[in-house]
């Protein structure tokens, strides 16, 4: 190779090194790898997702169904980043966009894809009876229960596939989704959780491992324990005879609360 080729080969490996390093431009892409874990989904079900990639530290964003929510990361895994989207109960069918964007390293990626949300099932309506019932009692209630979900520690890392029943043999009503009138002449409401029969004393246990966000009594939803278990994901227990946790308080799955 004479001296002509050599120094043509030094410019085109100088050009090269400065267009991969202009801001924008990564050796690796930021996403490397989506998991998920369905395409077809009913509303008041969740999604799970994980994203890879070769880049740590990241910023990470779900974002569909009218919801956005912060993937993360956890030390024994830090290249992926998992994450859970909860389709409300009103959302109409068909196929949905979601987005996850990606910032940090030396750039940003966005990258979408579809899920179909299939019709939901037809909903049958309670009307109940409640003496003395308004729709204050219970508003302000489920909204600083909303906040306090809002505040799920995403390093904590239960997963939902883990979860397990917090009464053990209790039986289900199988009333989630429901369409309520709490007394006639009210609005409709939906039952967003599950009732569980059985004998008053009976201990209600972590579904899994937690941090307690909230322990007291309410008015309307009686003695109430919230429990994070990360991701976003926290459960709600209401209707309790007793509360033996405190807020903070750290919990094992299968632990009485």
């Amino acid at each position: 190779m004479n001296l002509r080729n050599i120094i043509l080969s030094v410019a085109c490996l100088w050009v090269v090194g400065n267009i991969w390093a202009k801001p924008g431009f990564t050796e690796k892409p930021l996403i490397r790898d989506i998991q998920i874990s369905t395409l077809k989904i009913e509303p008041g079900h969740v999604l799970a997702l994980a994203m890879k990639s070769f880049t740590p530290d990241l910023s990470v964003i779900l974002a569909g169904c009218g919801q956005s929510f912060k993937l993360a990361a956890l030390p024994s895994e830090p290249l992926t980043w998992r994450g859970y989207l909860a389709v409300p109960l009103e959302t109409a069918p068909g196929l949905k966009v979601l987005t996850i964007a990606v910032q940090g390293g030396q750039g940003d990626q966005t990258q979408e894809f579809e899920v179909e949300v299939l019709p939901a099932a037809p909903r049958k309506l309670e009307v109940l009876h409640i003496k003395n019932y308004t729709d204050f009692r219970f508003a302000p209630e489920s909204r600083l229960m909303s906040k306090l979900r809002a505040r799920s520690a995403a390093q904590l890392g239960a997963a939902v596939e883990c979860f397990s029943s917090p009464l053990p043999g209790g039986r289900s009503n199988a009333n989630f989704g429901v369409k309520r009138v709490y007394h006639p002449g009210h609005k409709t409401s939906v039952h967003r959780g599950v009732d569980l029969d059985a004998p008053l004393g009976t201990p209600v246990c972590a579904p899994a491992d937690g941090v307690v966000l909230l322990a007291r009594k309410f008015n309307a939803h009686g003695n109430t324990t919230l429990v994070d278990h990360g991701f976003g994901v926290v459960s709600t227990f209401l209707h309790q005879s007793r509360i033996l946790v405190k807020p903070g308080q750290k919990l094992k799955a299968g632990q009485t609360i």
